[in-house]
């Protein structure tokens, strides 16, 4: 018997996505291998809003998926998941290193919670749970948690910007900075999780 649930999430945008896409276009979480401008492929949209001070110089379509199997009933499932960047539904509208690295929190952000994911995973498969709604419950709770974080990112990255004909001038925030260090040292604590260490 084989079942599989997919758990999509985005930064910055909640939305739906069919894994149509072709393989080209999905960037797999990988150690050393950092997202790049020319990763942001979809047609730009303006969302600079001066008005409101609202500023989104990029989004990043971000998904974890979750796949499921089970052999039967009485054995616990085994959860592959993988962390992705969808090259086709990501832009950027401003274009520089400082709303790159933005993103790659984002992309750092949604690994550490698919590598939290696949510990609880493990973490209840070694105590033979094997009723699949609790592994689904886990990975919602982990999700919801992932979101949680992402806001919380944003919200302490609020850059301050001056928009004069096409320029955009802004100041960096320097939590941003922070928040890197931040993530990628909880990153580290999880090496044993890495999709790769699943296979």
């Amino acid at each position: 018997m084989k079942f599989t649930f997919k758990i999509l999430i985005f930064s910055s945008i909640l939305l739906f996505l069919s894994f149509i896409t072709a393989p080209q276009d999905l960037i797999l979480w990988r150690t050393n291998n950092s997202l790049q401008i020319k990763d942001f492929q979809a047609i730009q949209k303006d969302t600079l809003k001066t008005g409101n001070k609202k500023f989104l110089g990029a989004i990043s379509a971000i998904s974890i998926e979750v796949i499921t199997t089970q052999k039967s009933r009485y054995t616990p499932p085994k959860l592959v998941v993988k962390n992705y960047f969808d090259k086709q539904q990501s832009w950027m509208l401003v274009k520089n290193d400082y709303v790159l690295q933005h993103e790659q929190i984002h992309f750092n952000i949604s690994e550490l919670y698919a590598r939290k994911i696949r510990k609880s995973a493990d973490s209840l498969g070694r105590k033979n749970i094997t009723n699949l709604n609790i592994y689904r419950n886990m990975v919602n709770d982990w999700e919801q948690k992932k979101q949680k974080r992402n806001n919380q990112f944003d919200a302490e990255n609020d850059d301050s910007f001056l928009k004069i004909g096409k320029e955009i001038f802004f100041k960096k925030n320097p939590k941003q900075k922070e928040w890197l260090d931040k993530i990628n040292l909880e990153l580290q604590k999880l090496n044993i999780y890495t999709y790769e260490n699943s296979l």
